[in-house]
């Protein structure tokens, strides 16, 4: 594989979808910096978006027309919002991360290197990060296997999904033929590393969301055949095996008491289930919602505080009433079925994976407006309309 030479736009980015999990643990290290450099990048790369445009996007640019016409409706929302402020900052925001998004995508499916080195450095760098966290290098807190793992400014949520994404990364590198042995022995033990990670900082979506996800991406992808049942029988053996071995010598029993913690009673009690019953009364009586950014002013008046949805589509109801809601499931309903027209196998394998995964966590977070929503978009917009240029290598 040939290094990247440094000064260019598309190492930029590079380095800003390789580092995205350093990025989630910057202030756990750094907490002198009063800004992480990645959201500096971020906003570079963003503002060299007059570069760039979407007519190489094809399908995929109706999503982006999409997104800017809930940035249209977020910024009207200063109308009725009680807090004009953070309605325009929370538009600004999600106006950049659509900027981002077009240059970095227009910049790894240029050619054929950029978006292969994701998908082999991602996972590495995501191993070399899961590791340090396993040392405790971004917690001040003494590590103990019977308790999560915790960070220093950000939440653990957070920096277990952006693991999760290079794990699935890994895993189709792992499935992908012409790939030297060597290579391959590297990555899986990045993967062993991050799938552990994930398990001791406890968050049930990151676990069972990779699990869902592959599963489900793997039926999806591959042509049914005898082969196609050995390889998934085996596949789905070995992600067991894996899971309950490191359960059972790894992880201490209360950890494991909560990973396992998903009975019925467990989800009818969750706290989303409140906080999403809020959001949908607070509609029924203001079909505008709060406006953009103003999502706690809800709570607020409901005595709960100041809170967020931990929904994506509960969260744009809440801030943009019905029209914000249609615009969010409207785009993610058009990329579901624009990854189906990916011909090549471990292509559509690999983008469905992370889309499902996405899927999943947005269900319970609110984070429409940070990279950790559109970092995978752009990942799977990528790779797909890099499947057309024949750039992701297949095993059928």
């Amino acid at each position: 594989m040939k290094m990247l030479s440094f000064a260019s736009i598309g190492n930029l980015v590079f380095i800003a979808i390789v580092m995205f999990p350093f990025d989630q643990l910057f202030s756990s290290l750094f907490p002198q910096f009063p800004i992480s450099p990645f959201r500096i990048l971020t906003v570079a790369i963003a503002l060299l978006v007059h570069r760039y445009g979407t007519g190489e996007f094809g399908s995929y640019r109706a999503f982006f027309n999409l997104y800017y016409i809930f940035v249209v409706w977020s910024f009207l929302s200063f109308i009725w919002s009680p807090n004009v402020i953070k309605s325009l900052m929370y538009s600004v925001q999600v106006l950049l991360m659509i900027w981002f998004s077009i240059v970095s995508i227009s910049e790894l499916i240029k050619g054929k290197n950029l978006i292969d080195n994701i998908v082999f450095y991602g996972p590495i760098f995501g191993g070399v990060i899961a590791q340090l966290g396993l040392m405790g290098v971004f917690s001040s807190r003494e590590l103990s296997v019977d308790y999560r793992l915790s960070f220093e400014g950000i939440g653990v949520n957070s920096v277990s999904i952006s693991i999760g994404y290079m794990l699935i990364l890994g895993i189709a590198f792992l499935m992908a033929k012409d790939n030297a042995i060597i290579y391959k022995i590297l990555i899986l033990c990045c993967c062993i590393v991050m799938f552990y990670f994930i398990i001791r900082t406890g968050t049930r979506s990151g676990v069972y969301g990779v699990l869902i996800a592959t599963g489900i991406a793997y039926l999806f992808s591959f042509k049914v055949s005898a082969v196609f049942v050995i390889r998934f029988l085996i596949l789905s053996t070995f992600f067991v095996f894996t899971f309950h071995y490191i359960l059972e010598n790894y992880v201490g029993e209360r950890l494991v008491e909560r990973i396992f913690s998903v009975q019925g009673d467990d989800i009818a009690s969750n706290s989303r289930n409140e906080l999403w019953n809020v959001a949908f009364d607070y509609f029924s009586y203001n079909i505008f919602g709060t406006g953009a950014g103003n999502e706690p002013v809800a709570y607020l008046e409901y005595g709960l505080g100041p809170k967020e949805a931990h929904n994506v589509f509960v969260s744009g109801l809440l801030q943009l009433g019905f029209i914000g809601l249609f615009i969010l499931v409207i785009a993610h309903v058009m990329i579901f079925f624009n990854l189906f027209q990916t011909k090549d196998s471990i292509s559509r394998f690999t983008t469905l994976s992370l889309f499902f995964f996405l899927s999943l966590q947005m269900m319970k977070g609110s984070f429409l407006q940070t990279r950790l929503f559109w970092v995978p978009l752009i990942l799977i917009i990528s790779l797909a309309l890099s499947e057309r240029k024949n750039s992701i290598k297949t095993i059928s």
